[in-house]
């Protein structure tokens, strides 16, 4: 009877155990994420810490290479208020605040990749030393590394027209000896064009017939006046 009494207990207190560790370890949990994989030259990537834990106080380092991104800010519901120190490897962040709503849970670190970095080769982001929380929830330190490559930015070439044509030299595009108009009729080379754009069919009239005219007047004014002598 004894024997079944204790086993209960070993198992009861087993139980509580597990119960325990699942509890800290969802309390203490805590990540990391890049917002992308690969980022283009002067276009920004951010990194997200996140926890369970309310962030009334948090502190960590993160290691970059400062050569490939310039830190450019930070965003969390628990506060606007830490200390951010740049550093050859990165930067160390601490921030303190007692005011701190219970869903500010994360942080946002701001990016933005250098234009002199595209690289084939993935950089890495690495946290380290990261406590958050009261004095009794702050043993919740991470390793985690987010990597990210930095890539040129596409080189967009403009459209070319498939047969450009310059405006006003329609004429030019004609084939050789080909005289029609663009109303669709033939002119012959040696056609008159008049003011008004129009082929001259007939010429006009020359000097040469008013004379003839006029002497065959004269011509008959003289045969008048014989008569008359005459009579």
């Amino acid at each position: 009877m004894k024997m079944k009494n204790m086993k209960k207990t070993i198992i009861g207190v087993a139980i509580i155990a597990m119960f325990l560790i699942t509890m800290m370890g969802s309390v203490n949990a805590a990540s990391m994420t890049a917002s992308a994989n690969e980022v283009e030259v002067n276009k920004g990537v951010s990194v997200t810490i996140s926890t369970n834990v309310t962030m009334k106080a948090v502190q960590f380092k993160l290691n970059y290479d400062t050569s490939k991104f310039e830190y450019t800010g930070y965003t969390s519901k628990a506060g606007a208020t830490a200390t951010v120190t740049k550093t050859a490897e990165g930067l160390t962040f601490a921030l303190a605040n007692s005011a701190a709503p219970e869903d500010a849970k994360s942080i946002v670190l701001n990016f933005t990749a250098k234009a002199e970095t595209a690289n084939v080769n993935e950089e890495t982001f690495t946290i380290s030393g990261f406590k958050a929380g009261t004095s009794t929830d702050k043993d919740n330190n991470i390793n985690a590394t987010a990597p990210v490559k930095v890539v040129a930015a596409p080189v967009v070439e403009p459209e070319q027209p498939e047969n450009p044509e310059k405006p006003g030299n329609e004429d030019n595009n004609k084939p050789a000896g080909d005289n029609t108009d663009n109303k669709g009729t033939t002119t012959n080379n040696n056609d008159k064009v008049g003011t008004n754009g129009k082929v001259i069919t007939k010429l006009n009239q020359t000097g040469t017939p008013l004379f003839i005219g006029a002497a065959v007047v004269v011509a008959l004014a003289g045969a008048v006046l014989v008569v008359r002598k005459a009579k």
